[in-house]
């Protein structure tokens, strides 16, 4: 049973290292772009989570040898840097999301390293997967995630920037205690550390404005992600519900829906007049 106080300050930890990066990377802005906002979203996020990671009690290992200690060790980082360099660079639409797309093909394979599912020819468990199953599963499971960072994203970029991360912040605890509940305690634990990051990066919501904002929200979704990969091969989350979580964070496109802007127009509108 995991101790209630040591994953309070787990949050808090994480939720404190994200908002000083924030705080840090928004107190001064150039003419004519986000200053350093888009460098620091996602260190923040990936620093916040690797930080609560560690107040957990769940540090990165020097040889990663197990998943957690692989996405601690080598995903986050990766993913951190990537987008760290991206938002430095400011490539063009295509090249930007050609990188994306290669590094949400190599996530999945780096948390099944070593498992049954890569092993060789010369297995022949009947959970080794064939070539080609290799292929459409890891395929598809790559444009998913492709497809979901590039909805959220895009959904950022109209404006719903809250609404994006508290949804994420939700999400993050739902998939967390989901894993936990179906027999993989220490990877479902990670999800509240994430949690606490999103609900930080909610709160500095005005400050993610501009193209290159969004590479903190490929950060947290690559976590989000590889905590439902864990917690489906590694623990016993079903099929079913590792895809409604996945895709729980798309509901936020409820918002671009006529009737439920038209809905919350006339409110904003009405708080106006009473004002």
């Amino acid at each position: 049973m995991p101790d209630p106080l040591m994953i309070l300050r787990a949050m808090a930890a994480a939720a404190i290292a994200a908002a000083a990066i924030l705080l840090c990377s928004t107190s001064r802005k150039r003419p004519g772009d986000g200053g350093r906002a888009p460098l620091g979203w996602p260190l923040a996020i990936g620093l916040g989570f690797l930080t609560g990671a560690v107040a957990m009690g769940q540090r990165p290992a020097s040889l990663p040898g197990t998943d957690k200690d692989r996405l601690l060790s080598l995903i986050v980082p990766l993913v951190m840097i990537t987008e760290t360099v991206l938002a430095a660079a400011r490539p063009n639409f295509y090249w930007l999301w050609a990188t994306r797309l290669a590094g949400a093909a190599a996530l999945v394979p780096i948390l099944l390293h070593g498992t049954i599912y890569l092993a060789g020819a010369e297995f022949t468990s009947a959970a080794t997967w064939t070539t080609r199953e290799r292929v459409m599963i890891l395929g598809g499971i790559a444009m998913t995630l492709v497809i979901q960072w590039l909805s959220m994203v895009t959904l950022q970029d109209r404006g719903h920037t809250r609404a994006v991360w508290w949804t994420l912040a939700i999400t993050s605890i739902t998939a967390g205690v989901a894993t936990m509940l179906t027999g993989y305690m220490s990877a479902g634990m990670l999800g509240l550390p994430l949690a606490a990051v999103c609900g930080t990066a909610a709160v500095f919501g005005s400050a993610a404005q501009g193209r290159m904002a969004g590479g903190g929200l490929v950060v947290a979704l690559a976590c989000l992600g590889s905590i439902l990969v864990m917690g489906h091969f590694f623990g016993a989350l079903s099929t079913p519900y590792t895809v409604l979580l996945a895709a729980a964070p798309l509901l936020c496109w409820i918002t671009e829906c006529r009737p439920v802007r038209a809905a919350l127009s006339l409110r904003h509108g009405t708080k106006n007049e009473c004002r």
